[in-house]
């Protein structure tokens, strides 16, 4: 059986689901909250992924979006437990409402918009 890199993916999607369960299981919130975002990203790159394996021009944007977002997880991570205050909130709270949620909607939708046009659509049309 030959293993490409669709299977890698796939089987580093079940591993995260699998950190994911653990963390959500034992109350380890550090296993519950990192592996979203590199899950987010891994999903994401599935799609840069052509018929036959190989990666599109489109990756390059998955990867500085990946680093953005794990970053910004980070982030609230560490101020999670802070007593300080963002924009009238906790400080956790404060980076997820006013900063990851925001750059998440905006640029996941754009994020899509470019793996389809530099990759995916040429791919389904062929």
């Amino acid at each position: 059986m030959k293993h490409d890199r669709t299977d890698a993916l796939v089987l580093t999607i079940g591993g995260l689901f699998a950190l994911l369960t653990i963390g959500m299981t034992f109350d380890i919130w550090q296993l519950a909250w990192l592996p979203i975002p590199i899950l987010s990203v891994v999903m994401i790159a599935l799609g840069c992924l052509d018929r036959y394996g190989r990666w599109g021009a489109s990756l390059p944007p998955v990867l500085i979006f990946g680093v953005v977002l794990t970053s910004l997880f980070v982030w609230a991570g560490l101020v999670l437990f802070d007593s300080g205050r963002f924009g009238g909130l906790q400080s956790g709270v404060g980076v997820v409402y006013y900063v990851i949620w925001p750059f998440v909607t905006v640029f996941s939708g754009l994020l899509y918009a470019v793996v389809y046009a530099r990759w995916l659509r040429h791919d389904v049309s062929r």
